[in-house]
């Protein structure tokens, strides 16, 4: 039997079964004095496979701030875990050489394991240009530990002060993961915040562009498409504000 992502009871004994069997060393860093062992305790209670946020991370239970309906479509902000998402894809924040990386990227290899890489390499050997997107998946099975059919790798700009084409690339780069979507029938999307992380395009500059980009995409989108919900999940209470400002706005 599947557990129910919204059973507590479940959660919660499943997180007390998982943390037992992790490191003893790691249940321990919180024996040090003073508030710093406190903090250190404290985090490996929260992040550490086993714990409290982990566990509610593995069976999706993200946060969800805000919500807009466009045309029967579902616009939804949440912060949580991009590679825990149960949607049929997932956009890849990807670098142009494909190579993994830091952040989203090596979140989402981390889960999905090596496939992901041996099958871009095969299919994508130039990688992918700014401002474009690629996909990989064949529609059938999960990679690893994803639970979504479809990775879709978008290669958002490095910020450069604002003048040199950013907007339009990272517009772009939303704009094709979109259009992979529903080219291969997917009934719900899940998104990061492109850009906003080593490539350091503002937050609230990207979310603009995010939510404009993908509001629009979906205010005019065909009737016949499948695709029901665009998601995105955000990384901190910061990135979450600003696409609510978006939003909003």
């Amino acid at each position: 039997m599947s557990p129910d992502p919204f059973d507590h009871a479940q959660i919660v004994a499943r997180c007390i079964v998982t943390f037992s069997a992790t490191p003893r060393r790691s249940r321990e860093q919180g024996a040090g004095s003073g508030e710093q062992g406190v903090k250190t305790f404290r985090h490996s209670l929260l992040h550490a496979p086993g714990s409290l946020l982990f566990c509610g991370r593995m069976w999706g239970m993200d946060r969800t701030n805000m919500k807009l309906t466009i045309r029967g479509r579902m616009l939804e902000l949440v912060i949580g875990d991009i590679a825990a998402q149960e949607v049929d894809a997932i956009v890849n924040a990807a670098n142009s050489r494909l190579a993994g990386g830091g952040g989203v990227d090596g979140a989402i290899h981390r889960a999905g394991g090596p496939a992901i890489m041996d099958e871009t390499r095969r299919r994508y050997p130039d990688g992918c240009p700014t401002g474009s997107a690629v996909i990989s998946g064949d529609g059938e099975r999960w990679y690893g530990l994803l639970r979504a059919k479809y990775v879709i790798h978008a290669v958002g700009p490095v910020w450069s002060g604002g003048g040199r084409g950013e907007a339009e690339l990272l517009a772009a780069a939303y704009r094709t993961a979109l259009e992979l979507a529903v080219a291969h029938a997917c009934r719900s999307v899940a998104l990061p915040a492109l850009s906003t992380g080593a490539y350091r395009y503002p937050l609230d500059a990207a979310a603009r562009v995010a939510v404009g980009t993908t509001a629009d995409f979906l205010e005019r989108l065909e009737e016949s498409s499948p695709l029901a919900v665009a998601r995105f999940v955000l990384f901190s209470d910061d990135a979450l504000s600003a696409f609510e400002r978006a939003l909003s706005g």
